[in-house]
């Protein structure tokens, strides 16, 4: 029972109105203080309906992980919309509820926004290029957030010294100017550019 339930655990935090409690650890004390709780605040509580298909959604995610992108067709190029577990530093419980969301999904095509094109280099020895993007076509509740704020294709042919993983912290770091003098960033195009930016069409894909 533990196991599942821990599994459970951040499909459950997802569900509007789900209340999550340590008062089956405290005592009885404490479990008097959520009964009470709870009957207040009984109108909010998710339907069964609702609860029903949490459990459904969750049972649908391949425990073994997986991640989901949208990829560029004829190309090797992709934006991530759900990382692999390794790569994913976030882990805020609502990643396996993403996943769920986007089974279905699966084979629908989205358009990619290219925005901006910045090509980093750190001292000769490091380059790294990447376009940051937006995602259009997919409704709000199935992007997944942390991932959301950072949406990019890395640009392969690009690398030198450098993995594709290291392509989100690079953006993340562009915006906020987080680089020493010893890193040169190029960034086109420069402000003042085109104001409509190019779209490519994209396929939704999961990976195991």
């Amino acid at each position: 029972f533990f196991e599942p339930a821990c599994d459970f655990l951040p499909v459950a935090k997802e569900i509007a109105g789900a209340v999550v409690t340590s008062a089956f650890w405290e005592g009885a004390e404490a479990a008097v203080r959520l009964a009470a709780s709870l009957d207040r605040e009984a109108d909010a509580a998710p339907a069964l309906t609702e609860l029903q298909r949490a459990f459904e959604e969750a049972a649908a995610v391949p425990k073994t992980g997986g991640y989901f992108t949208a990829e560029l067709p004829g190309t090797k190029l992709h934006v991530t919309l759900v990382a692999p577990p390794a790569r994913d530093p976030h882990r805020d419980g609502g990643r396996s509820l993403a996943m769920a969301r986007l089974i279905p999904e699966i084979g629908a095509g989205v358009e990619v926004a290219l925005l901006r094109y910045h090509l980093l280099r750190s001292g000769g020895a490091k380059q790294l290029g990447l376009w940051e993007v937006e995602v259009h076509g997919l409704a709000d509740g199935l992007h997944y957030s942390p991932q959301r704020v950072a949406y990019h294709v890395t640009d392969l042919a690009s690398l030198s010294g450098a993995a594709p993983k290291e392509a989100f912290d690079a953006l993340i770091n562009i915006r906020n100017g987080a680089f020493d003098n010893r890193c040169e960033v190029v960034s086109l195009p420069e402000q003042g550019g085109p104001t409509e930016p190019p779209r490519m069409r994209a396929v939704i894909r999961q990976h195991a």
